[in-house]
């Protein structure tokens, strides 16, 4: 320092605190001539309480968080730093403000109709150990139908909460996922013990999050289930392929020794028929090709329908539930698969089938040949012509589904689901319909 000011005699450095108001006019020249500013001042506590309190509303940043961005804002702005405490009282202030501020109104906006029913969720009913919140807040963990219909039991629960009306466009959605977070975690009797604003903000905010995780739940679920029973059925299709390979070889080497036969150029056609009939009686022969037509798989009949139909009691237990909750739309490519869907819902809710206006364009071949019969009906209605019916496939911009348990569930491309809320735009292009 001695150095750096020029003082040869350094002794002199210890008369430095003779005169008590040295320090304090040599800070005020140092604040002067490199610009600091007090803390004090209204030009910089102004813009950081207003700094703070902007983003203590919009996320739900931890006051270490805040007290660190705090400190990095003063310092680049050349202003004294305050002791500890009094910026850490500061932030705090700040925060309980937007937290008051966002408690008031959120419980607001409910009716008193609305608020009855979210405070019945902290209730445990009369014979049961769990309060109505426990139960909406865990979701489904098991890849089964019975998995399946819990969390869409659970999607219909959290409908009926009725909260799906409320505007919460003016909200942080940071803060409204941390209090649902927090509702998702806490106990129901350390809500009941909260103060009115604060318990009913956070019911709202944990009902309105409510339904669009149960959503993904169910979806999630349903994916999970397709891909575990398409892994099912292509397992016991491969295992019953093996069982019958042998057979399947006999034919067809027999098939090829009368080929060989009818390829012969040495022989004559008119005794080709008693030349094969010589080697192979015609029983052998009928036996053969019975045997390739049942063993033998075609090549557009990857998906092996006919077993995914022995599947067909296990997805009837969730159909139902699953097309009278599940409602999703589509873009132009998706509007067969659209069609399929609804046509689906209408099965389940009228006597008589209509199966004469079943739309068909997203019927593949392999499935082609179960659903529509020979004579080109289905319960006796005519069917397009093969030509017609393979311009609407072409006419079809979705992908062809993957996946179809007999003629339920369905799942392919350009399908999405809403994303709940009053003011919430779609989903992207969900492979759902």
């Amino acid at each position: 320092m001695a150095a750096q000011l020029g003082i040869r005699d350094v002794a002199c450095l210890a008369e430095y605190g003779a005169r008590s108001n040295t320090a304090w006019e040599h800070a005020a020249e140092i604040r002067r001539v490199y610009g600091y500013r007090e803390f004090s001042d209204p030009g910089v506590s102004f813009p950081l309480v207003r700094w703070l309190y902007t983003r203590a509303w919009l996320s739900a940043e931890q006051p270490s968080v805040l007290f660190d961005l705090a400190t990095a804002w003063l310092v680049e702005r050349q202003v004294l730093l305050p002791g500890v405490s009094v910026l850490a009282r500061l932030i705090t202030r700040i925060r309980e403000r937007a937290n008051e501020r966002l408690y008031r109104r959120l419980a607001g906006l409910p009716s008193a109709e609305q608020r009855d029913r979210l405070r019945q969720l902290l209730v445990v009913p009369a014979g049961s150990r769990r309060s109505p919140l426990d139960r909406l807040r865990r979701g489904p963990t098991q890849p089964t139908a019975a998995g399946l219909v819990d969390a869409l039991r659970r999607l219909r629960d959290a409908r009926d909460l009725g909260v799906d009306d409320l505007d919460l466009s003016s909200f942080p959605a940071g803060r409204l996922k941390a209090l649902a977070r927090y509702a998702s975690t806490a106990r129901a009797q350390g809500i009941q013990r909260m103060p009115a604003e604060r318990g009913t903000a956070t019911l709202v905010a944990f009902a309105c999050t409510l339904e669009a995780n149960a959503q993904d739940d169910a979806l999630e679920v349903l994916d999970r289930l397709l891909t575990d029973l398409l892994a099912r059925v292509d397992k016991q299709e491969r295992q019953r392929r093996l069982r019958t390979i042998g057979d399947l070889d006999t034919a067809a080497l027999l098939l090829r020794d009368i080929s060989l036969v009818v390829l012969d150029r040495a022989r004559s056609d008119h005794t080709v028929r008693h030349a094969i009939f010589a080697r192979v009686s015609r029983e052998r022969i009928e036996q053969a090709i019975a045997t390739v037509g049942a063993l033998a798989r075609p090549a557009e009949n990857a998906q092996a329908p006919e077993t995914l139909l022995s599947r067909y009691s296990m997805v009837r237990q969730f159909l139902p539930l699953l097309l009278a909750t599940i409602a999703p739309h589509a873009t132009t490519g998706g509007k067969a698969m659209l069609a399929a869907w609804e046509f689906l819902h209408r099965l389940e809710r009228t006597a008589s089938a209509p199966m004469h206006e079943a739309p068909l364009r997203i019927v593949t071949p392999a499935w082609w040949r179960l659903v529509v019969r020979p004579d080109k009906t289905i319960d006796g209605v005519r069917t397009p012509s093969v030509r017609s019916r393979r311009r609407m496939r072409r006419s079809n911009g979705a992908t062809c589904m993957s996946c179809r348990v007999s003629a339920g569930v369905i799942r392919g491309q350009s399908c999405w689901l809403p994303k709940p809320g009053r003011h919430s735009a779609p989903r992207s292009a969900a492979c759902w319909a």
